[in-house]
C-alpha cells in the first residue's frame, strides 16, 4: 500500500558519511532528501516502510532506517536508508 508520492532526491553516502553512519548504523548506504512530511516523523511507522524510486525506468527499493527533520523547522527531511528488497 502506497503512503504517499514524493519527489526526492537519493544519493549515496560518501566515504566520509559511509564511514559516519557504520558507526550508528551498518546497513546505512542512501540519503534520501524530500520536503517534510509528517507521515514520516513517527521512527515506528518509518521502520516499516520502504522508499520505491522510479528513474529513467529503472525502479529500486530503499529499506528506511531513519528519518531528520533538517533544520527542525518542518521544512526539509532526510531519510537514512540502504537499497534491498525485505519482505515488507
Amino acid at each position: 500500500m502506497d503512503v504517499i508520492t514524493v519527489y526526492a532526491d537519493v544519493s549515496a553516502l560518501s566515504g566520509h558519511e559511509m564511514m559516519a553512519a557504520q558507526a550508528v548504523n551498518v546497513s546505512v548506504t542512501h540519503k534520501i532528501a524530500l520536503r517534510y512530511k509528517p507521515q514520516f516523523v513517527d521512527p515506528k511507522a518509518m521502520a516499516a516502510m520502504r522508499a520505491i524510486w522510479v528513474k529513467d525506468g529503472v525502479t529500486r527499493i530503499f529499506n528506511i532506517q531513519s528519518s531528520e527533520d533538517d533544520d527542525e523547522r518542518r521544512k526539509y527531511m532526510t531519510l537514512s536508508a540502504y537499497e534491498g528488497i525485505n519482505a515488507g
